[in-house]
């Protein structure tokens, strides 16, 4: 653990490129949803097809995240990044140049393979530059800046794709270039702490790979994937098709679908248990709401308290797998990794087989459905509290 009073300055410098890192990377993986009825027309594809051009990411990123995990020290945290954030880049950039579906469909799997390698690693890298009083902190802003990312990535695309000539591919191109910058940034300034004590690295081969293993079948980290699952589901399925529901449903433009479709990422970040499962239930019942409310402003008051109460559980959750009994740097990576892996996979058939179903059963109608698998977040009630945890941890770096 790092010691609070010899925590090094440059801390900061990996602090600002994280929070670069996840500005970026969820507006790649979300960029066509508020622009996705042209990619249709384009294409000449239905409410299925182009839903899996959001999940696919999802899937990627899952199977991915779980490999980078179990990869254990392999690539390293920094490499990892970097990697991934370049796939991200290149994939962002190619996809606006995609003549086909397929192509694009391509593209937007290279992106999904750069998030998946980065996910574990960028959550697990503040535990070897932080001191453990500064992990809620600096878990809240991280995911925070996350959700800001996917409310500007709503609020600015639509306007981005009239201001490109009503091009779709200029506006994915520029995204992708902004994921380059980022893949420069990490590049040249990217760096482990050397100075962490690296207890996992120590250990032979064998027992490092037994310690990953065993930590994935700890009830507390099986619950904690259980609940991140429900979560990833639902924003998986509002993210692809709630500015198109909005657009077809309630006759927006999609201007006006994308505005409110931003609002429920702008919620605050809040900290420990009881801030997990209510809260989750909480995002759940908004979300329900903005699917059955008919009037703009009933849309815009359960969009604000969904944000508002959903985005506080997740710096929660990461914090309290950090502070877990016996967890390092290494094991967080694994633990994290594969939790939200697990959940990316899930999240890769919500969009896709709610927009099957809805050619069925109308995309409102589907939607609901499908949003009931956020109640998987009521596995929050059962992890143990980390508090007192946390405070031991301080305890043992001051020591």
């Amino acid at each position: 653990m790092v010691d609070e009073s010899q925590a090094s300055p440059y801390r900061w410098v990996i602090e600002a490129l994280l929070i670069a890192s996840l500005l970026v990377q969820e507006a790649i993986w979300l960029a066509p949803a508020p622009i996705l009825e042209p990619i249709i027309k384009s294409f000449n594809i239905g409410l299925g097809r182009a839903g899996m051009l959001i999940s696919i990411i999802a899937l990627f990123i899952g199977v991915f995240a779980i490999t980078s995990g179990l990869a254990g020290q392999r690539l390293g945290i920094i490499r990892s990044l970097v990697i991934g954030a370049w796939l991200m880049g290149i994939g962002g950039v190619l996809s606006g140049y995609a003549p086909n579906y397929w192509t694009l469909f391509a593209c937007r799997a290279v992106e999904g393979i750069g998030f998946g390698i980065i996910m574990g690693p960028g959550q697990a890298l503040p535990m070897q530059w932080f001191p453990p009083r500064e992990w809620p902190y600096i878990n809240a802003v991280n995911l925070l800046c996350g959700n800001i990312s996917l409310a500007v990535t709503f609020a600015v695309t639509a306007p981005l794709y009239y201001r490109f000539g009503s091009s779709w591919g200029a506006t994915l191109s520029f995204y992708g270039a902004l994921e380059v910058g980022v893949a420069i940034l990490w590049t040249v300034f990217g760096r482990e702490n050397q100075s962490t004590p690296q207890t996992v690295a120590a250990e032979p081969a064998h027992r490092e790979r037994t310690g990953r293993l065993d930590v994935l079948k700890r009830a507390d980290v099986l619950l904690a994937a259980l609940g991140i699952c429900g979560g990833v589901w639902n924003t998986s399925l509002h993210g692809a098709f709630m500015p198109q529901f909005f657009h077809t449903h309630r006759g927006l433009t999609l201007t006006q679908a994308g505005t409110l479709a931003a609002i429920p990422t702008t919620g605050l970040a809040g900290r420990r248990r009881p801030f997990t499962w209510p809260l989750g239930l909480v995002g759940v019942g908004c979300s329900l709401g903005t699917l059955l409310i008919p009037g703009y402003r009933g849309i815009f008051a359960a969009q604000l308290l969904g944000g508002l109460f959903g985005s506080m559980v997740w710096p929660v959750v990461v914090t309290m797998t950090m502070e877990l009994p016996g967890m390092t740097p290494e094991l967080a990576h694994t633990a994290l990794a594969c939790a939200w892996g697990t959940a990316f996979v899930g999240g890769f058939f919500a969009p896709m087989v709610a927009g099957a179903l809805a050619q069925l059963i109308g995309l409102q109608a589907s939607m609901i459905i499908f949003t009931l698998v956020g109640l998987c977040q009521l596995a929050f009630y059962f992890i143990p509290e980390t508090a007192r945890g946390r405070e031991a941890l301080q305890v043992a770096a001051a020591g």
